[in-house]
């Protein structure tokens, strides 16, 4: 593993984004708007599924904006993510508080797409095939936030 750190910490594209400030910044404000877009997605998805938020509107209708906007979330931290850990890529890896972030961030992220994808299903009798096509449809959503 250590190996492979360091050879990602050691490549072109981890040196670039380490030496250069501008594309750090550009990247770390990536990033952060990706945890943004997360955060808010859930926070949104969230309410509309206990009923808080708009309660005369059905389930999806008010939460699907909020799982598509946790996949744009997604779609812009990873990479990001990514790009930004490899200029201290073994120092970071071996950070207690990083593993344990990114070990439950990440993971609880996804399962919430899944989750609520297949919960709004069930609660709005579609049929189970319109179910296993929830991340085409996810993924072709951003545009509808705009």
């Amino acid at each position: 593993m250590d190996a492979a750190l360091t050879w990602y910490q050691g490549s072109v594209l981890a040196s670039a984004v380490g030496n250069s400030p501008t594309i750090t910044a550009m990247l770390s404000a990536l990033h952060a708007l990706g945890f943004t877009f997360i955060m808010g997605g859930a926070l949104f998805a969230n309410l509309g599924k206990l009923g808080v938020l708009f309660p005369s509107r059905p389930v999806q209708e008010v939460a699907g904006p909020g799982s598509r906007l946790i996949a744009l979330g997604l779609v812009l931290s990873l990479p990001t993510g990514l790009l930004l850990f490899g200029p201290r890529a073994l120092n970071t890896a071996h950070n207690p508080t990083f593993q344990l972030m990114k070990r439950t961030s990440i993971p609880l992220a996804v399962k919430r797409l899944s989750t609520f994808s297949t919960t709004n299903c069930a609660c709005s009798n579609q049929s189970t095939q319109h179910c296993s096509t929830w991340l085409r449809e996810l993924l072709a959503g951003p545009t509808l936030l705009i």
